[in-house]
């Protein structure tokens, strides 16, 4: 799409971005003293369309989807969409699988679609009971079948699991390059990075093998697949060394505080990511920078509901809490 077509989608968004939480409205929601003082506070501002039947995980479910149909409105660019529609087809497709294996072992599974992907999860988990897989897209289809029977034959849906978010790395990476746009080529750069650190760190604790490393860890431009695994396989120690020598030396220090210091740093760089592109004109970039902002907005109240509910002190709460896009 060209940049002139994105008159009219920048000027809505700049409109949409004056509704958007800001530091202070979240604070308020923090405030209240109970998880129904949180529901009254979201009500009064219309967050959800809320009624009063609704639970916390419909209200934050209506809200992606919201923020998703006025995405997919204002972007008709289908290479774009991709990258944001990625994650969810191999969601779906996860889901897909183990819900299909549960079922040829007399388990029951209550699975959990998100219908933000390319195709609807009834038609990805239709492909798959009839082991159509070319019905899926071209970047699903084979790693879907593999996976699919691998776990029909080992009953391991952890390799599953890494097998196919192996898989939904390299297509986000593929994707954000296909898309043109600098703003999306550098935000999947970081989300790969993000979770190749991530992964490193964690198989690095619990010692895992060489082949593990191969399968789990995508290659990337920044970052080093194969000097991440030699350094890992050395030990925590090494990892962090190596770590604090490339640009992302601040994310090591936070992994090496904890997992929860790294999962705010990672979010708060793809922040400030965002408002660097905020100010452009007629281009992509501010609508694509307002959707992942609304994202960030809702996994923010999502987080605050989740404490409130399970009576969290406030502190633990805040410590979680990301920069917002306002």
């Amino acid at each position: 799409m060209a940049d002139t077509m994105y008159y009219y989608a920048v000027a809505r968004t700049r409109v949409k971005e004056l509704s958007l939480f800001s530091v202070s409205s979240l604070e308020q929601l923090l405030a209240c003293k109970n998880y129904e003082e949180c529901l009254r506070f979201l009500r009064e501002k219309g967050f959800g369309k809320l009624s009063t039947e609704k639970e916390s995980e419909d209200i934050i479910e209506a809200e992606y989807q919201n923020a998703y149909q006025l995405f997919s409105e204002l972007v008709k660019d289908e290479k774009i969409l991709r990258v944001f529609q990625i994650p969810y087809d191999f969601h779906n497709a996860k889901v897909a699988i183990k819900l299909i294996y549960a079922e040829s072992k007399n388990r029951k599974e209550k699975p959990v679609f998100l219908e933000r992907g390319s195709l609807p999860s009834k038609e990805i988990l239709k492909a798959i009971q009839d082991r159509k897989f070319e019905a899926l897209p071209s970047m699903l289809a084979d790693c879907v079948k593999i996976a699919y029977e691998d776990l029909l034959h080992t009953g391991d849906g952890q390799l599953c699991d890494i097998f196919l978010d192996a898989a939904c790395l390299t297509a986000l990476s593929r994707a954000g390059k296909d898309s043109r746009v600098e703003l999306l080529a550098k935000y999947t750069e970081k989300k790969v990075v993000y979770a190749n650190m991530t992964i490193a760190y964690r198989a690095c604790k619990a010692k895992k093998s060489q082949e593990f490393y191969e399968m789990a860890l995508v290659p990337c431009e920044t970052l080093s697949k194969q000097e991440i695994i030699s350094a890992a396989r050395k030990g925590e120690e090494e990892l962090n060394s190596y770590l604090q020598k490339t640009v992302y030396a601040e994310g090591a220090l936070s992994l090496k505080k904890s997992y929860a210091a790294f999962e705010l740093w990672c979010d708060n760089e793809i922040m400030q990511l965002l408002k660097g592109v905020k100010h452009l004109p007629y281009t992509a970039a501010p609508v694509i920078s307002y959707y992942l902002a609304r994202e960030t907005e809702i996994k923010m109240v999502k987080l605050i509901l989740s404490g409130k509910r399970n009576a969290l002190p406030e502190q633990l709460i805040r410590e979680r809490m990301r920069k917002l896009y306002v």
